[in-house]
């Protein structure tokens, strides 16, 4: 859980029930709206587990053997880790 404009947040991976797309998706800690995508799609296979930053960022582990870092500030998708087995 992250605080993002002063309301908390709570960061989850899965797949996306319209698009089917994987990825990074967050939904206010109190609920009530759906929930909305941090990063979906590109090369994420099956995002596993994941840690957020101080500042905000997102490092995800994915089935593919990559970690992956989304960014805060635009929800870019960085490779950070190539070829790891995690688990």
């Amino acid at each position: 859980m992250t605080s993002e404009g002063g309301q908390e947040v709570v960061y989850f991976t899965g797949t996306s029930p319209d698009t089917q797309f994987p990825g990074v998706y967050k939904v206010p800690a109190g609920g009530g709206v759906p929930p909305t995508a941090a990063f979906a799609g590109g090369s994420m296979i099956g995002p596993e587990g994941l840690t957020i930053s101080r500042n905000g960022d997102v490092y995800v582990t994915d089935r593919g053997g990559s970690v992956y870092k989304v960014a805060s500030s635009d929800g870019g998708l960085t490779t950070v880790v190539e070829s790891m087995r995690s688990g």
